[in-house]
């Protein structure tokens, strides 16, 4: 066997060494709500081996998750916002002012954990550029309902599913 035969590998190596640089961090944490576009980049980023970006409110209970889908210059996004007791006094008004700042949510019955009695689902599509913006206004708006203060700050990290 030649011995150039064993440089065919290389570029693969390369490649997959490559995009573990390009990932998401494990875990960010202080991020405000000015950083969110950021970390939704970096979930698109990730996407292809859908990714779901976890917001963990610091502090105080709270967590916000959102997941990618799609590949390509289109992409969708997908905000999700468990009714659970820290939410659930807000959930109707969640539902209602994303609704009038134009976004489609659509809430779906519990899950299999017994303390989830309802789910709200906030889908975007658009090009990585639009979805970051329209991630991080979402998150907005979201932070905003439920009455966290201006400052609030999230661990992230990203799942891979």
């Amino acid at each position: 066997m030649p011995w150039w035969i064993w440089l065919l590998p290389l570029p693969v190596i390369a490649l997959v060494i490559y995009r573990r640089a390009q990932a998401a961090p494990t875990y960010a944490r202080h991020i405000g709500l000015d950083a969110v576009d950021e970390c939704v980049r970096h979930l698109l980023r990730s996407a292809g081996r859908a990714p779901v970006l976890i917001l963990e409110r610091e502090g105080a209970a709270g967590i916000l998750q959102i997941t990618a889908a799609g590949r390509g210059p289109d992409r969708t996004l997908e905000l999700g916002v468990p009714e659970v007791d820290w939410s659930g006094a807000y959930f109707d008004d969640l539902d209602a002012t994303l609704r009038a700042s134009g976004f489609a949510p659509q809430s779906d019955g519990g899950s299999k954990c017994s303390e989830v009695r309802r789910y709200l689902r906030v889908p975007v599509s658009g090009t990585t550029t639009e979805l970051a913006a329209e991630g991080a206004r979402l998150v907005a708006v979201t932070a905003r309902v439920l009455q966290w203060p201006a400052d609030v700050q999230f661990t992230a990290h990203v799942e891979r599913t």
